[in-house]
């Protein structure tokens, strides 16, 4: 039997994984599943990473995904790129087209502020700027939202308390990026609390995302 072990310093660990991940997000379905795994290992070793990296780690995933989207033909992102982004454009636009269902996604065209939380619309045909880009479908996209569930879990964790059949307990959760109003258990990301349920929500983290 092999003995050796590895030997990585809290830091080492830190840029690993890091990089990791930077690498995964820019690939797609072969490799979205591994984000539940990353919250896996940081969660197990939450007490030897920065605060303030993992922050960073955060907003750089929500950088990502604003930026893969920005290079669709419908989709206008600002401050995707900025250090103080506090919205992925994957959530925000979700959430907007949920609560705007007159508004044909193929037919619209979105400016999207990634600090703000601001969506401005217009007409978008083929013969708008950008034409020779196709445009973007949240139903289409399978792979993002669990990069932004990872970053979510990292910094945006809610206490969750249930009341069913008189018996009540409390679940960690965090927002489901696509389905608007939903709430995904932390330590199970296919698993989803029914709202008729909730009797009080908590957020953990003084950074709140209230959208």
């Amino acid at each position: 039997m092999n003995t050796d072990k590895f030997h990585l310093s809290s830091t080492d660990f830190d840029n690993l994984l890091w990089c990791a991940t930077r690498y995964c997000i820019g690939r797609h379905s072969y490799v979205s599943g591994y984000a539940q795994d990353f919250w896996r290992i940081i969660q197990r070793n939450r007490g030897l990473l920065k605060g303030d990296r993992l922050k960073f780690f955060a907003r750089d995933i929500r950088a990502e995904i604003s930026d893969r989207i920005n290079r669709y033909g419908n989709i206008s992102v600002h401050n995707a790129d900025n250090h103080c982004i506090k919205y992925d454009a994957l959530s925000l636009l979700a959430n907007y087209v949920q609560n705007h269902p007159e508004q044909k996604e193929g037919e619209t065209f979105y400016e999207i502020d990634c600090i703000t939380g601001e969506i401005e619309t217009s007409s978008w045909a083929i013969e708008s700027r950008r034409s020779a880009l196709f445009p973007f479908y949240i139903c289409n996209e399978f792979d993002l939202p669990y990069w932004a569930l990872l970053a979510n879990c990292i910094d945006r964790q809610y206490e969750v308390t249930l009341n069913c059949n008189g018996n009540e307990r409390k679940e960690l959760c965090v927002k489901h990026p696509v389905i608007g109003g939903e709430y995904t258990v932390v330590s199970n990301w296919s698993t989803c609390v029914c709202n008729q349920f909730i009797v009080d929500v908590k957020p953990l983290f003084s950074e709140e995302d209230d959208r």
